[in-house]
């Protein structure tokens, strides 16, 4: 009974996301923000930047979210805590109306707020406005948007269809044992004995400069093609 349920929630979900695109209504959206990728430049930040997940019933996307810029005024110091400048700006992710906001596919759109407008700028559409404690009160009638692709993403191997590493769909495993705590399992197949390596790369941790790891590690996969201990 309980499968059933799913089954029947997930198709009334299906039903639903589908009559609102029909009818021009857009999906609801949900906010994920990643853990410890909250940052800003200095005591008296004029940047700051968070990284977060926007998904619908359709797309996802993966965004980093920049406030460029110093507010001042006599309720929100500019020596403001830096746990209460990070709450004010997830709060603000809340409040802006990303359905009209231009984001890329395929990458990490950045989503840049500034007081100043540029070439590209637009003002910020926004659905509510924060609370009369947040920072960006008096201010977000006032701020700008525009978006680029991310100059700092993570850029992951793009998958190459001629390639002569051999590839498994994530259904085909049946079971894993993580080996090292670090997303790295050995794992078992449907219909195979063989142990496989399997690594998770979609991971909220990365930097930069991991780009160049992980185009190694894709290397050593060619390297390492059949030996007698598989990787997938």
């Amino acid at each position: 009974m309980e499968f059933l349920s799913e089954t029947y929630t997930d198709i009334r979900q299906f039903l639903l996301s589908a009559a609102r695109w029909a009818w021009g209504i857009p999906d609801p959206l949900t906010i994920e923000f990643l853990p410890r990728t909250y940052d800003e430049n200095g005591v008296q930040p004029r940047k700051r930047w968070i990284k977060l997940i926007l998904r619908s019933s359709r797309s996802t996307w993966h965004l980093k979210l920049t406030f460029q810029g110093t507010i001042t005024d006599d309720r929100h110091p500019i020596f403001g805590k830096k746990p209460k400048r990070r709450k004010d700006l997830q709060d603000l992710c809340h409040c802006i109306d990303f359905h009209r906001v231009q984001l890329l596919d395929d990458t990490v759109t950045e989503v840049i707020l500034a007081l100043d407008p540029v070439k590209e700028s637009v003002r910020l559409p926004y659905e509510k406005r924060p609370g009369p404690d947040n920072e960006f009160f008096s201010v977000i009638d006032q701020l700008w948007v525009y978006t680029r692709e991310d100059p700092d993403r993570v850029r992951f191997p793009t998958f190459n269809s001629n390639s002569s590493i051999p590839t498994r769909e994530l259904s085909d495993i049946r079971s894993k044992e993580e080996l090292d705590g670090h997303s790295v399992y050995k794992v078992l197949l449907h219909s195979d004995e063989t142990p496989y390596i399997y690594k998770e790369i979609e991971r909220p941790h990365y930097i930069p400069a991991d780009t160049e790891v992980l185009e190694q590690e894709l290397y050593n996969l060619e390297l390492f093609r059949g030996n007698t201990f598989g990787i997938v």
